[in-house]
């Protein structure tokens, strides 16, 4: 399942880097991102072909990037351990499609897939 999509505004710079997600008030995460709903579909897509393609299990955060003069989406990574705090942009994702955080690591431990010898 995809939840639902987090936008990262950039507040200070057009471009978001290092600095602009990692020092507090220099992005804005909008949740569910504000995209006309065929775009954020075809982003839906994208995320969970990429992440069959990829043979993740479990849960997975793909980063896509929106090239705003053509709207293409670019994936850029695929984190297979994404960050579980509060402030995370996983729990957020959950928080948006209604899931609390409590809920949503009681699933991720149901979905964890340990390895037999």
């Amino acid at each position: 399942m995809a939840l639902p999509i987090v936008e990262a505004v950039p507040e200070q710079e057009d471009f978001y880097d290092f600095e602009a997600r990692y020092e507090i008030g220099r992005t804005r995460f909008v949740c569910p991102a504000e995209l006309d709903e065929p775009l954020a579909e075809r982003a839906r897509q994208i995320a969970l072909e990429t992440y069959a393609l990829f043979g993740c299990a479990g849960f997975a955060r793909v980063d896509l990037m929106l090239a705003a003069a053509s709207d293409e989406l670019y994936v850029l990574e695929v984190n297979t351990i994404p960050g579980l705090t509060e402030t995370s942009l996983l729990p957020q994702a959950a928080e948006a499609a209604g899931i609390s955080f409590d809920e949503f690591v009681e699933r991720v431990l149901g979905a964890v897939v340990v390895p037999t010898a």
